[in-house]
Formats: C-alpha cells, sequence, structure tokens
C-alpha cells in the first residue's frame, strides 16, 4: 500500500528529527508502481562559532519541489566558510565553523535547479 508506505517514511524522519520535519513526502508521492524509495534524515543540535541572529529572519523561497516554491524563515549568517564547488555533483559545498572543531558539518547547495519532470 503505497500511502502507508508514505507514512511510515514520514514518521521516521520525523522521530529522527526530533519532529523538525514532519512532512517530507506529500500525499500521492508513491503509486502503485513505485519499486524503491530512499530516504535519509540527520537530527544536528550544536553550538557555531557565529551565531544566527533571530532578528535577521526573513521570509525567503524555499524550492519545496521542481514544481512547488513556498516563502518559509530563513536566517543569514555572514563570515568566512570553507567553500568548495562539486561539478561532478553539481554543487557547492560550504563548511559553517563550529565551537566544537572536532565535528564538522558540510552544507551542500545545488548550483541549480533542476527540472526534470519526476517527483522528489
Amino acid at each position: 500500500d503505497p500511502e502507508s508506505q508514505r507514512l511510515y517514511i514520514n514518521n521516521w524522519v520525523e522521530n529522527t528529527t526530533h519532529g523538525e520535519i514532519t512532512d517530507l513526502l506529500i500525499p500521492g508521492s508513491f503509486t502503485k508502481n513505485t519499486k524503491l524509495a530512499i530516504a535519509n534524515a540527520a537530527y544536528f543540535k550544536g553550538t557555531w562559532q557565529s551565531k544566527f541572529k533571530p532578528e535577521e529572519t526573513k521570509k525567503e523561497i524555499f524550492y519545496v519541489s521542481n514544481e512547488r516554491q513556498e516563502f518559509v524563515d530563513m536566517m543569514l549568517a555572514e563570515g568566512t566558510f570553507n567553500h568548495a564547488a562539486n561539478e561532478k555533483l553539481g554543487c557547492h559545498i560550504l563548511e559553517p565553523r563550529r565551537s566544537v572543531p572536532r565535528f564538522d558539518v558540510r552544507v551542500p547547495t545545488p548550483h541549480r535547479i533542476q527540472r526534470t519532470g519526476q517527483t522528489p
């Protein structure tokens, strides 16, 4: 049953992210023809060397899928970050500095939004 599998994955993601991501997959994400679904989630709680300023939070466009965008609250951080561009993956990779140097966080961001006609 595609719907029960969607709910199962959403529940797993919600538990893994401590409620931060609640509906990763929207209704209709799976059909009876869906053969494989891969989902991953991580929960990060740490301290940054440069903290976000809550008063600078503002609405920006977030790309939910190739076809859908929403305005969501976004935070801005300015500073010096390690950066790489990976042409093979088609993304930039940023490494914000944390207060605990033995743990690294790398954030990949796409060079562009790809419109493939496939569901995410």
